[in-house]
């Protein structure tokens, strides 16, 4: 009886942080402002996309073509879209891969411009290009700010 108890109790150490991380990524939800863009992943593998509405501990309503609510067990995953669009980061990058050219050509712009050769328009061209690269290919996707413990998940799935 004993083995029992013990297999039984570790079992229960296992799951039970997930349950407690449950309720404190709830809350990140429920702290969500209103027309926040969102996406939810269900339990019956759909995924719909909306402006978060507002949620309680038992439910998530959100905005699409109307207001529909989901029942928190329903729900698997809550993702929100990134603060900065693409285009914003691709012309901060710009802005600074600017910012950068201009430095390399202030440093190095001299000395090249005792060999004969002016390097002002690669140096800021290629900051930009390079600066607006990076800014285009970061940062981008949802964020994951709730998922379901993967043993609720699991139990759900049955």
């Amino acid at each position: 009886m004993k083995p029992i108890a013990l297999i039984v109790g570790a079992l229960a150490m296992a799951v039970l942080p997930g349950v407690a991380g449950d309720a404190g990524q709830w809350n990140r939800v429920r702290r969500l402002h209103a027309g926040t863009r969102i996406a939810i992943d269900l339990s019956d593998q759909r995924r719909v996309e909306g402006r978060f509405a507002r949620a309680s501990e038992a439910d998530l309503t959100y905005q699409a073509s109307r207001e529909i609510t989901v029942s928190r067990a329903d729900i698997i995953r809550v993702s929100r879209r990134p603060r900065l669009s693409r285009t914003v980061r691709t012309l901060l990058g710009a802005a600074i891969g600017l910012g950068g050219g201009a430095i390399v050509n202030a440093t190095l712009g001299a000395r090249f411009a005792n060999e004969g050769r002016d390097i002002t328009a690669v140096t800021l061209g290629g900051g930009v290009a390079i600066g607006a690269g990076i800014g285009a290919i970061t940062g981008s996707g949802y964020k994951i700010i709730y998922s379901t413990p993967p043993a609720v998940t699991a139990l759900a799935a049955k």
